[in-house]
């Protein structure tokens, strides 16, 4: 801002990038602040997810539906494995919060031309979902903090792609407010797969 207000405005040649560049932060900043304030209504004692019977594969094709463009940017094909009549009962839009945040990242850390898969598997009686990917994956020694909040594997690449550190600390705590549990099983270089389970 200092920038163009010292003449960079009257610079025709590159106002647009200066421009660019602060809509860039702004965009940046207003995702903090909103995923701060998300993290910050979950962490609140008293909160109740208001539940409801949806199904879940309707709800994983309108979420997919709404990342199309990064999609057909990187070529990366999603499979969508989950039964058709996939009926969960919790708070839809809290469980489309955990799904937008884990299919993001499944995006944004995989590798051009690559596939996102989405499937379920029986847990002891209660439903697992996975999003795995076939990206860069996580090194070993950064696995156990994953969800912690500000946590980021790779800092540099991970603000490059508008991160802010608090996505799967949101949908850690989303999940454990319907009583269940998230994870992740990773090998650097070949992908992720990240998981949760919900209780019938």
């Amino acid at each position: 801002m200092e920038t163009l207000l010292e003449g960079a405005l009257e610079d025709k040649e590159n106002n647009r990038d200066f421009l660019k560049i602060i809509q860039e932060h702004a965009d940046r900043l207003d995702k903090l602040v909103n995923d701060l304030l998300s993290l910050s209504h979950l962490e609140s004692k008293g909160i109740v997810i208001e539940k409801s019977e949806f199904n879940l594969n309707d709800q994983v094709k309108e979420v997919v539906a709404g990342f199309k463009s990064q999609l057909k940017s990187k070529g990366i094909e999603v499979t969508n494995q989950l039964p058709k009549e996939f009926i969960i009962n919790g708070g839809k839009d809290r469980v489309e919060q955990v799904l937008v945040n884990l299919i993001d990242n499944a995006i944004k850390f995989n590798k051009d031309k690559g596939s996102i898969k989405i499937y379920n598997q029986d847990d002891s009686g209660n439903i697992k979902v996975i999003i795995e990917d076939f990206g860069m994956g996580i090194p070993q020694k950064d696995i156990s903090r994953i969800f912690e909040r500000f946590y980021r594997v790779d800092q540099a690449r991970s603000r490059e792609l508008g991160g802010t550190g608090l996505g799967l600390s949101i949908v850690k705590h989303i999940i454990e407010l319907h009583n269940g549990s998230v994870g992740v099983e990773s090998t650097e270089g070949l992908g992720s797969k990240f998981w949760f389970i919900l209780p019938k």
